[in-house]
């Protein structure tokens, strides 16, 4: 069943009515141009081309059964919140924060992050992975390219625990 969190924390389920709905004003939106709001007054008011796209586009997630979040980009995320956003682990990510991979502020004695840095880091570190993958393709030898690693990602060498 998709779901809106709003914000990013409380899940809310769609009933399958309102799917219906949606995909009943998706179809309406994606053949009338432009779209207008009408108040409760009954005043219209034409929508902008860009909120109709993102209109479109939130509602096609919805009706597709997509968890969809709206966030501002400077909401600050906790680290488990952009782990979560990037699919790696907590601990990962700070370590990515301490190395200077994410630009970072505290609260408090807690670390938090601007979503707009986030997702500048997550761009940069899929374009660098997609640029890997294109030369793995497009390699005739093999040897040393599970070794590649992106610029923007510094590997960590890890300490020897004693026995």
């Amino acid at each position: 069943m998709p779901t809106v969190t709003y914000p990013m924390i409380n899940p809310l389920a769609i009933p399958k009515q309102d799917r219906d709905e949606i995909q009943a004003i998706y179809s309406q939106l994606t053949n009338r141009k432009p779209v207008q709001i009408v108040s409760p007054g009954g005043h219209r008011v034409e929508v902008p081309a860009s909120l109709q796209h993102f209109l479109l586009h939130l509602l096609k997630d919805l009706r597709d059964g997509k968890v969809v979040t709206v966030v501002g980009s400077q909401q600050s995320l906790t680290t488990a919140q952009a782990s979560g956003i990037l699919g790696v682990s907590r601990q990962y990510f700070v370590n990515l924060l301490e190395g200077g991979a994410v630009r970072f502020h505290m609260v408090g004695s807690h670390r938090r992050v601007h979503l707009s840095d986030l997702l500048k880091y997550k761009r940069i570190r899929d374009r660098e992975r997609r640029k890997i993958l294109d030369r793995m393709v497009q390699s005739e030898v093999e040897e040393g390219l599970y070794d590649l690693v992106p610029s923007n990602v510094q590997p960590r060498k890890r300490s020897r625990r004693p026995a």
